[in-house]
């Protein structure tokens, strides 16, 4: 998903950048008018002055709130630090924009305002486990939506952020959700035909395809169509060049930080799980103790499990070894996402799990889901 529990980047970006209208400002200012002449040329003079006061005014104030997109001033010196930094730079930036909204609320930038504020709280939703955070977003989008007026730009605004957080919050959505969810995108597709932002929305529905490659590789093909920028361009070839290996051996050489050799193909014979995970990425932290257990109780010789690192600190790795104690060949080059090894797996969401069968070939991108029984289905082929 587009912020499913799977990262796409090596770090938090704090930008909440959005299109920007040019639509002029409709600040209205009422000044009684008294009936000596000098009163009333008084009264003229600051009718003329006072909306452009209002508009400096409001000017200054979203400057102020476009500063905070470069994020939290200060150093962490431990994740819990940083997270509570964070959390501190979100409350700076939802004060400035709730302010901002209730004292303009007919500036240009007023939609602008409303657009950051619900994708701001649906990121604290996630952030601080709060679903408060998530109702409201919504709420604020609804409303937008209902907006009388509203132009058809902002119309197809509104409309992808409302399917991007339907998507965020569905985590593991089954037939039925992914089935309404590609009904948004295809009702986006009809309404406003020839929107940049389709390409994303068919691309991040291909994600949730990887059980079924055949309309995975359709829905790629069809985002492909669409692909406007070199970084979704990337991401489609990264995800064609992952289904073209599937019933292929991959090639995955390299040497431990244990300093072993190890070539995939030696251990032909064996179930191999394939884990892709850096120490930044937390859920893709979290599954490793399951890992190790499938690990642990799988017979010895018939299972094997591959740990490949993104992180670009070795004291990250380190630390995330020391707390999970991985007995397993783990790979490391500090490139993370630049790595070799890694573009030329086409990886470009944490966490991902492989699964590859016992004569070599990968059979599952998709070993998250259903870790188990996948595991024990590829154990029992002949």
């Amino acid at each position: 998903m587009l912020d499913r529990l799977r990262c796409d980047r090596a770090r938090l970006k704090f930008s909440l950048r959005s299109i920007e209208s040019n639509a002029p400002p409709n600040n209205m200012i009422f000044i009684p008018l008294k009936k000596t002449v000098a009163v009333a040329l008084c009264a003229l003079a600051v009718s003329l002055v006072a909306p452009h006061a209002a508009r400096a005014g409001a000017l200054e104030d979203w400057n102020a709130i476009t500063a905070l997109d470069d994020g939290p001033k200060g150093d962490a010196g431990t994740r819990e630090q940083a997270r509570k930094l964070m959390i501190q730079h979100f409350d700076e930036q939802q004060r400035g924009l709730q302010l901002f909204i209730a004292k303009y609320p007919d500036d240009s930038h007023a939609f602008d305002a409303r657009m950051r504020l619900s994708h701001l709280l649906a990121i604290r939703s996630d952030l601080e486990a709060k679903p408060v955070y998530y109702a409201q977003s919504v709420k604020m989008l609804d409303d937008l939506a209902k907006q009388p007026g509203l132009p058809p730009a902002k119309q197809a605004d509104v409309a992808y952020a409302r399917i991007t957080l339907f998507m965020h919050n569905t985590m593991s959505p089954d037939e039925r959700a992914r089935n309404i969810l590609m009904g948004h995108v295809r009702k986006f597709q009809k309404d406003f035909p020839g929107d940049r932002r389709t390409g994303a929305l068919l691309a991040e529905m291909a994600s949730l395809y990887d059980a079924d490659p055949k309309t995975k590789r359709e829905m790629l093909d069809e985002a492909s169509r669409y692909a406007d920028n070199d970084g979704l361009r990337k991401r489609i070839n990264d995800d064609l060049k992952r289904l073209a290996m599937l019933g292929r051996a991959p090639e995955v050489k390299f040497t431990s930080v244990q300093g072993e050799a190890i070539d995939i193909a030696q251990f032909k014979g064996r179930v191999v799980l394939v884990y892709f995970f850096a120490g930044w990425a937390r859920p893709s932290v979290a599954a490793l103790a399951e890992l190790q257990r499938y690990a642990a109780e799988f017979p010895k010789g018939k299972f094997q499990l591959v740990v490949i690192s993104l992180d670009k600190s070795k004291e990250s790795l380190d630390a995330t070894l020391a707390k999970t104690h991985l007995d397993c060949p783990v790979y490391f080059d500090g490139k993370g996402w630049d790595g070799p090894l890694v573009r030329s797996l086409g990886i470009n969401a944490l966490p991902t799990a492989w699964l590859i069968d016992r004569t070599g070939n990968l059979r599952s991108l998709n070993a998250l889901d259903s870790t188990e029984s996948q595991i024990k289905g590829l154990l029992q082929d002949k």
